[in-house]
């Protein structure tokens, strides 16, 4: 929503041809996460309220923290997290056990722990009763930090700890006409000091563990109340992206993602019980959910190997075909394992797809990785290449590939510095975003075809990459929108 008088359209191409900020003279934070290599601070500086705003951004990786002081809002004060789905079964329970109040009216748990509902009622007197199991369910970092303070806590108590697995009995019950849940997330078989949460995508309810935990969640419960899913990200690297493309801190903070604006739809297709790894199918069904549920541009920082090279996956396929149907932008890592030629991955080999290898400027090499005096930009060397085998260049732009950006809060630190094409995609998915931002309010056209010839107008090629290297070069939000205003 824009909240402060439009500038005129003429506004919106000033800083088009400007130069770019001199990597030199810039201050060494800037290299953190380098907006400017994609022309996005000329942008911002022109066009401050095109920030992102008006658009819906589904990332599609392990999941995003609900607690990150950076993913709570938008740069206008919006929510920023407005939609969770989970593809795989990592993070859901059973509930399928169905009891009532004992006589004395307390619930038996199904760890064998009484639990005091103290004032909750179902409205139809039935509880669904479920189980976590720690070692199950929860990031092994986290498991291991849970088994240890249980020995901290028994030691100052003067006990042998019993070594047994911390397990949290899950109830679940209908209030109201809605799923209700609360989890016993300390143990003491105490449900009234626990938050009841309703549904995630209708209310935006957050539940926490303790807080020597840090891990927030929402949940979602299947309409009959047999499985009950919570969301959160178990890996890391959904945050780590989902802060790139659109992290708020503040005005003017150099972590802030590319587009703060942008609200944000979490996707998991990382499965949390098999370590993180993910499947096309898991995949599909992301997409899907993002074209319902209004995604305009659709981050994808995971794939595998192409066992075609040229577009004929299955997987790849699909995308094409929610490009067409849904009009839909899908942005894809290049894939990890070049420097040798053919090496992009699916589905990153989708005909309408955006597929992105992995830049480091000097800058960022300098702040980043303490590379004194670089030369010059260049392509990380891990970064695949095309091209494909039916000729395609498989790499269509190029993108910072290098960023510290946010983490799970329970990991205990706020950022960290992370590289990969996984971190490529998210630069490129934000500056589309920027540009999608202005092009809704000017009216201009922005399906697939107008942005990919407009982002390739305004690229900045590199002159000692092959084609097959950089596609059509280093994406540039300015000259993209001044391109696509020309189209």
């Amino acid at each position: 929503m824009i909240d402060r008088p439009l500038p005129c359209l003429a506004a919106l191409f000033l800083l088009a041809s400007g130069a770019a900020l001199a990597q030199e003279d810039a201050p060494i934070e800037t290299g953190f996460l380098p907006k400017e290599d994609l022309g996005v601070l000329r942008w911002l500086e022109a066009n401050p309220e095109f920030d992102g705003r008006g658009v819906r951004v589904c990332v599609v990786d392990t999941g995003v923290d609900l607690l990150h002081p950076a993913l709570q809002t938008t740069s206008s004060g919006r929510p920023k997290v407005v939609g969770y789905f989970n593809a795989t079964d990592g993070t859901e329970v059973d509930t399928r056990t169905v009891t009532h109040l004992e006589a004395d009216g307390s619930l038996l748990g199904l760890s064998g722990r009484p639990l005091d509902p103290a004032g909750l009622a179902p409205e139809d007197g039935a509880w669904r009763l479920g189980l976590i199991r720690s070692a199950d369910f929860l990031p092994d970092a986290l498991d291991e930090r849970l088994r240890e303070q249980r020995k901290r806590r028994a030691g100052a108590a003067g006990k042998e700890p019993d070594g047994a697995d911390p397990i949290f009995d899950v109830a679940v019950f209908r209030s109201g006409g809605e799923w209700t849940v609360v989890v016993d997330t300390d143990e003491d078989g105490q449900l009234g000091d626990e938050r009841p949460v309703r549904d995630f995508n209708a209310h935006r309810e957050v539940a926490t563990f303790p807080d020597e935990v840090h891990l927030g969640f929402g949940v979602e419960v299947e309409e009959g109340g047999d499985r009950t899913r919570f969301f959160f990200d178990a890996g890391g690297h959904g945050t780590h992206v989902a802060g790139i493309i659109g992290g708020w801190y503040g005005e003017d903070h150099p972590l802030n993602g590319v587009a703060p604006g942008v609200e944000i739809l979490a996707a998991v297709c990382g499965n949390a019980r098999l370590g993180n790894v993910t499947s096309h199918n898991s995949i599909m069904k992301c997409i899907d959910w993002a074209c319902r549920n209004g995604a305009d541009v659709i981050n994808v920082s995971f794939g595998g190997s192409s066992f075609f090279d040229d577009g004929r996956e299955i997987t790849a396929a699909f995308v094409d075909e929610a490009v067409a149907k849904w009009g839909v932008h899908v942005v894809f890592s290049a894939g990890n394992t070049g420097p040798a030629l053919f090496t992009v991955g699916a589905p990153g080999t989708a005909w309408r797809a955006y597929a992105i290898g992995a830049w480091a400027s000097p800058r960022t090499q300098e702040s980043n990785y303490g590379v004194l005096a670089p030369r010059r930009g260049d392509l990380f060397d891990f970064s695949s290449r095309g091209p494909l085998y039916n000729g395609r260049l498989g790499v269509d732009f190029i993108a910072p590939g290098a960023a510290i950006s946010s983490i799970p809060t329970w990991q205990l630190v706020r950022s960290e510095n992370m590289n990969g094409t996984s971190m490529a995609a998210p630069q490129a998915t934000g500056a589309i975003a920027l540009v999608l931002s202005g092009a809704k309010v000017a009216g201009l056209p922005s399906s697939e075809p107008f942005l990919r010839k407009a982002l390739a107008q305004g690229a900045r090629r590199v002159d000692h990459l092959l084609d097959a290297e950089q596609g059509d070069g280093l994406i540039q939000v300015p000259e993209t929108f001044a391109a696509l205003a020309r189209l």
